[in-house]
């Protein structure tokens, strides 16, 4: 999905996270970077790559790399 500007790179995180809690985990192709954005279950969150904040009810990763919610809309 194309992401022309930050305004539109953030409505595709809102509806991404909406389906996320909906069906347990979505995956999402943006700016050519595949990620999973899945519901944290139980003690299975894990600290971001890069800042080390723990995401309490969604999770989020490139490839194996988890990221924050802050730190996944960054990613390039």
């Amino acid at each position: 999905m194309p992401a022309r500007s930050a305004y539109d790179r953030e409505l595709v995180f809102e509806q991404a996270e909406v389906y996320a809690r909906r069906h347990g985990k979505v995956r999402l192709e943006l700016d050519r970077h595949e990620m999973l954005i899945s519901l944290v279950r139980g003690d299975a969150s894990r600290p971001c790559a890069e800042c080390g904040q723990r995401e309490a009810v969604l999770s989020f990763s490139v490839g194996s790399r988890p990221l924050c919610r802050h730190c996944i809309r960054t990613c390039r």
